[in-house]
């Protein structure tokens, strides 16, 4: 996921044809300041007129936005280390005008990052033949409100900027639309339903095939048999806020942990079948 800009378990985002000052991206090149010898500094150039301290007035600076300058890491190349947005619906960017099947976000936005190609963690597993799944909640209803006409207001897509918006779906949390492998023009996916208001945040294969996911809002861990599209959930014993999650494939049955951030626990699930 973009987390600072980066794709959790992707390589870092840049320009595959190193043209961001040449492209709509351009406005979001940040401005740095620079040494004597002209190498850059990790520092942003104050705007124009700002006073130096910040107990004077809030800091203003040139440009402070989610791409290096050329060269910023000594390769000649522009990179993205802040918030951008995929190149493909659901984005935060809407499609453009001309876009008739609504399938990507406008890429005359200066943050709309260009489709990515390098090797992710998905490349990785699949050399290993390792199977593999990537797993996004509300990825429908986001995607649906993702494809509307440019001009009609969201609802689910950063919700809370949309009066009862919900579920307030975050488009730069998902680290394979970033990448062209997952143009939806030419792959095909297989979406499956959870019970409502799931929202799961992390999920793992167990040795059997079934995917075991924790909830954010339900307070259930939930099973999922990929070959059916059934699920199985189990209530935890207390509020838990679920994140990261552990399968136990030395167990029979599989047994499944998981951190409780509400209630300083670790919760065991152990099924009966």
């Amino acid at each position: 996921m973009l987390r600072s800009g980066f794709p959790e378990g992707c390589a870092q985002p840049g320009f595959s044809d190193n043209n961001a000052d040449a492209a709509p991206a351009k406005p979001s090149i940040t401005i740095l300041d620079e040494d004597a010898a002209g190498h850059y500094l990790p520092r942003l150039t104050p705007a124009k007129g700002a006073r130096s301290s910040a107990l004077d007035e809030p800091p203003r600076f040139a440009q402070s936005g989610n791409i290096t300058p050329a060269n910023y890491f000594g390769d000649g190349k522009f990179y993205a280390v802040n918030t951008m947005q995929p190149a493909y619906q659901p984005s935060g960017n809407p499609p453009a005008a001309g876009d008739s099947d609504f399938l990507y976000a406008d890429p005359n936005n200066a943050t709309t990052l260009p489709p990515q190609t390098q090797a992710t963690i998905g490349d990785m597993l699949d050399a290993k033949q390792v199977g593999w799944i990537w797993y996004s909640g509300a990825w429908d209803t986001a995607l649906a409100d993702g494809r509307r006409p440019p001009l009609e207001s969201r609802e689910a897509i950063y919700a809370p900027e949309t009066p009862a918006g919900s579920p307030d779906f975050q488009p730069h949390h998902q680290p394979f639309n970033y990448y062209a492998d997952f143009d939806p023009a030419t792959e095909k996916f297989t979406e499956y339903s959870l019970p409502e208001y799931t929202f799961p945040y992390r999920a793992n294969f167990d040795k059997n095939g079934d995917i075991w996911a924790s909830t954010m809002s339900t307070d259930r861990v939930v099973r999922l048999d990929p070959r059916t599209g059934q699920t199985v959930q189990y209530l935890m014993p207390s509020d838990t806020n679920m994140r990261t999650v552990f399968v136990d494939n030395s167990t029979t049955p599989v047994t499944f942990w998981v951190g409780s951030n509400h209630d300083h626990r670790i919760v065991k699930v152990e099924p009966l079948d």
